[in-house]
């Protein structure tokens, strides 16, 4: 009578042991488990962080590839129009600010920048003999071509992906507020607000940095307030105000002057070196000019273009 309650303990004992053995065995498997999924954790971050290094890689290069796609585009510009970069640089830093002072996006801000660093695109179709002559000189065939641009530099890029919304803000800069423009006869606020910036910024820069029609950073702006309402956004003009007179002041007026070959006369002077787009220096700054080295420069012109636009001293120029 006393083996059973005995047996009956080593029976629950073996049970004991038995489910300790089956526990440990199953403890066993779970860490087999764990330490498979913690390995293939590690694999999935190690290719993750691989992956998004590629990615980040790629887009590096694509970036740089949209870059160096507008610097080429700026050059080429540059050869039909000498001097245009440092204009276009200018106008597209302060219309990149302006714009972000209008609270649009970063994203939309750089477009406008883009936009304004190419904004001529569409002189590379125009002929040699039409940039190169005075609007008084070009018969209305020509003076409807040379203010096409806009829409023919438009039509090269609209065909490009990530040139469309850039494409869209360059067709626009002719259009007038008052729907007098070109090539759209947009009105108000239908014209891309990219455009309306550029076309006030441009018109100002022009005339202080490029033509030299005024003396002052205040004559320049003087002038462009005339055409505000009629040609140029009045909501847009005090900001481009207050952004000249921050950057620029009288100091600032060249003291030299961008010329086309053709308007070269005896006795200027250069004031920077004159070399060819295969980098002949040609004639050096300080050259006093006189009708053998202006025709020699005009020869050059025809097979070897002078980089970078011709410079004379202002005080030359003037006289």
């Amino acid at each position: 009578m006393a083996s059973k309650p005995l047996e009956s303990v080593n029976d629950a004992l073996d049970q004991l042991r038995n489910e300790n053995e089956r526990l440990r065995a199953e403890l066993k498997q779970q860490e087999k488990r764990y330490e498979q999924s913690h390995l293939e954790l590690i694999q999935y971050m190690v290719e993750s962080e691989r992956q998004a290094k590629e990615l980040k890689r790629l887009n590096s290069l694509l970036t740089r590839a949209y870059l160096n796609t507008i610097e080429i585009i700026q050059r080429l510009i540059e050869l039909r129009e000498p001097g245009y970069t440092a204009h276009a640089n200018r106008v597209a830093d302060v219309a990149r600010t302006i714009a972000l002072k209008l609270k649009v996006s970063r994203v939309e801000a750089q477009q406008i920048f883009i936009a304004a660093r190419i904004h001529e695109i569409g002189k590379i179709s125009i002929p040699d003999d039409i940039l190169r002559k005075s609007l008084d000189e070009l018969s209305d065939e020509e003076k409807r071509l040379r203010f096409n641009h806009y829409q023919i530099g438009a039509n090269l890029l609209a065909t490009i992906p990530s040139f469309q919304k850039v494409s869209t803000y360059i067709r626009a800069i002719g259009e007038h507020v008052d729907g007098s423009g070109f090539p759209d006869g947009l009105q108000g606020e239908a014209i891309p607000l990219g455009s309306r910036i550029i076309a006030l910024v441009n018109h100002w820069d022009s005339l202080f940095f490029v033509v030299q029609r005024v003396a002052t950073p205040l004559e320049g702006l003087q002038e462009v307030e005339r055409f505000v309402g009629s040609y140029y956004d009045a909501a847009i003009f005090p900001l481009l105000h207050a952004e000249v007179l921050r950057r620029y002041s009288e100091m600032d007026a060249p003291s030299e002057k961008q010329l086309r070959v053709t308007e070269l006369k005896e006795g200027m002077e250069l004031s920077r070196d004159l070399k060819t787009v295969t980098n002949v220096l040609l004639v050096p700054a300080g050259t006093i000019l006189n009708a053998s080295i202006i025709q020699k420069i005009q020869r050059y012109q025809n097979i070897d273009p002078i980089a970078g636009g011709v410079y004379v001293k202002r005080k030359t120029e003037e006289a």
